[in-house]
């Protein structure tokens, strides 16, 4: 099941991984380093999780990452909560964890943070993780 919706910001990369020699687990690797320094620019300490995609802060997970890469092009990304309505999440279970919640960069901060304030932190991070 996946769910976007207002106060995520969502970031899909199409990159032909072949070109630039990279495995699809080095990828994900990228694309969660982006998310980890977007969090830490929030002074949210986010971290992965062995077997569990995305992001995670102890059982709380504040990004997710889906993936889909066909002839060595990569499609999709991540969705990081800024401050969406974490009720539209009361019936997801994030990666079959039954007791493990959605949670987002607003609630940890106890800030009112917007997807247009986090926007800016993102192009000099793609350049530097991406070399882009």
């Amino acid at each position: 099941l996946t769910y976007h919706g207002p106060g995520q910001l969502v970031f899909y990369f199409i990159f032909s991984l072949k070109e630039r020699g990279w495995s699809i687990p080095q990828f994900v690797k990228k694309i969660e380093e982006l998310g980890l320094k977007l969090c830490q620019a929030q002074e949210v300490p986010a971290h992965r999780k062995e077997k569990c995609p995305g992001l995670w802060l102890g059982e709380k997970k504040i990004a997710s990452l889906g993936l889909y890469v066909h002839q060595g092009v990569s499609m999709h990304g991540m969705a990081l909560n800024v401050d969406p309505d974490l009720e539209d999440f009361q019936w997801i279970i994030p990666c079959g964890i039954q007791q493990a919640k959605i949670t987002s960069l607003s609630k940890e901060t106890g800030k009112k943070l917007t997807v247009s304030s986090v926007i800016p932190s993102i192009e000099p991070l793609v350049a530097e993780i991406f070399n882009a």
